[in-house]
């Protein structure tokens, strides 16, 4: 018969003790393991507005093929995304939208003189076109306001809001997105401003 020593009763005794805790202390661990994954996956989840929008972009470049009711409802669903959308967010959004305005830039800046004044002038006259429209549509309403500056940009995310935004405001954007362009790209857009207002001078219109 196998005879049990004190020492070895009180190693026994000891281990049973500390099984509670160390059965304790796993159960502790898989939590925070558990909690430290829900943080990750939570961290790096889709934002369903970010997708959303991006949706609502593929659906609306075919707008002309949406029945009116249809196209407006897409972009009031539009503006109310962009809301919860962060400026790095609607900046990533505009990326295809900012290459296709450099290449056009590009082919803006390797025009003949000659080119380059029929070229503002379209855009100065479709500008117009656009102002006066809406003149008639909202009579008393100030300018068209949505981002359509005349100046071959792209429209502003803010585009069809219902109050018109002040010079400090776009002027204040217009900067804020310029800072994130490469030296390059700003001297293109002022050389571009530049010309576009003064070919308005010559007909007569108000700089924009």
């Amino acid at each position: 018969m196998r005879t049990v020593t004190p020492l070895a009763e009180l190693r026994k005794k000891t281990h049973e003790a500390e099984r509670p805790r160390r059965r304790w202390r796993r159960w502790a661990w898989a939590l925070l393991l558990l909690i430290l994954i829900g943080g990750v996956v939570w961290a790096v989840r889709p934002d369903p507005h970010f997708a959303r929008v991006q949706a609502l972009q593929k659906e609306l470049a075919n707008a002309k093929d949406l029945a009116p009711e249809v196209r407006k409802a897409k972009f009031q669903e539009l503006r109310e995304q962009l809301k919860h959308l962060n400026d790095d967010q609607k900046w990533e959004l505009a990326a295809p939208m900012r290459e296709k305005q450099k290449a056009e830039m590009d082919r803006y800046f390797a025009l003949a003189p000659a080119e380059k004044v029929k070229y503002l002038d379209n855009l100065i006259d479709k500008s117009e076109k656009m102002r006066k429209d809406w003149e008639k549509k909202s009579p008393g309403q100030g300018k068209a306001g949505g981002g359509f500056t005349g100046g071959g940009g792209p429209p502003s995310f803010s585009a069809g809001s219902k109050q018109a935004r002040s010079a400090e405001d776009i002027e204040k954007n217009r900067k804020a997105r310029l800072d994130r362009t490469s030296p390059e790209e700003r001297a293109h857009a002022d050389q571009f401003r530049k010309e576009m207002n003064d070919r308005r001078k010559q007909r007569g219109l108000p700089v924009r």
